[in-house]
């Protein structure tokens, strides 16, 4: 069975609910377990490993060293500078 989330318009919570099929699902009239407004079906979205591999990689060694490069850049040095575009 298919789980589905659906969003409630007026509190914002969001549920999951199991359904045979998304037709189901998409005629089911669904009432949010906290204020009991209406509530509506959303697409799932998922990241892969992969994707929060690099976005790991990205936050812990690829911003800090462009961060630490920018700094020394901003304050006067230019052998980083140098490093990137070369000499001409």
């Amino acid at each position: 069975m298919p789980l589905f989330l659906f969003k409630c318009s007026k509190c914002g919570n969001a549920d999951e609910k199991f359904f045979h099929s998304a037709e189901n699902a998409d005629k089911a009239n669904i009432l949010c377990s906290c204020c009991d407004g209406s509530c509506s079906r959303q697409l799932s979205s998922f990241k892969s490993k992969l994707q929060l591999d690099a976005k790991e990689l990205y936050e812990q060694k690829i911003k800090p060293e462009v961060d630490e490069i920018c700094k020394r850049i901003a304050n006067g040095s230019d052998r980083d500078f140098l490093d990137i575009y070369g000499e001409e």
